[in-house]
């Protein structure tokens, strides 16, 4: 009776609460999977299982040991520094991409003010190049539409690429340093 019922007492585990498991403190148990709550926590330790930890209760040097981004993060910066390129082009395909992420919707909002009023908004050089790619300038609009999302998904490539490389490159690094330190022993 009490494995049924706590059985649709439990709740799948979020990537928050999984993230604090793999940063507690050594002495804290680590737990996986599923995790109970509520009313079942109460029926189960009167049954004789496991009380209920009081949140309340933890010490501030318990909570810091916990977070999920502090002390222990900023000891992988310096692996990403081995790779200076890889940052930059990250740092630059994001900007570039965050940039271009506004000119379709901006070209969207003249081609609307176009098809309105009948007469070319935006600035002088916006309304040569529309005028320049095809006589009608819904044509024109099109293609500079079409050409922002194109050059949102080239720089949003390139920024991810970037990213996920050099993400691989310094968990090789750490697993390196690691086996080095193993060795060492």
């Amino acid at each position: 009776m009490a494995c049924a019922l706590r059985f649709f007492c439990m709740r799948r585990y979020t990537r928050g609460s999984l993230m604090n498991d793999l940063f507690r403190s050594p002495r804290a148990p680590l737990s996986r999977g599923f995790n109970s709550h509520g009313l079942c926590d109460k029926i189960m330790s009167s049954q004789g299982g496991q009380v209920p930890k009081d949140e309340s209760s933890e010490s501030e040097e318990e909570k810091e040991e916990t977070q999920v981004l502090g002390k222990q993060v900023w000891r992988v910066v310096p692996y990403a520094f081995r790779y200076p390129r890889r940052l930059l082009a990250g740092f630059l395909g994001n900007a570039c991409a965050r940039i271009v992420d506004l000119v379709p919707f901006v070209a969207i909002g003249w081609a609307v003010d176009y098809f309105t009023s009948d007469t070319m908004v935006g600035p002088m050089f916006v309304q040569n190049i529309v005028t320049s790619i095809h006589a009608e300038p819904a044509v024109g609009y099109g293609v500079m539409i079409f050409t922002g999302f194109v050059m949102l998904a080239f720089f949003q490539g390139i920024s991810e690429y970037s990213w996920q490389s050099l993400g691989y490159n310094i968990q090789h690094d750490l697993r390196m340093d690691a086996t080095r330190s193993l060795i060492a022993m």
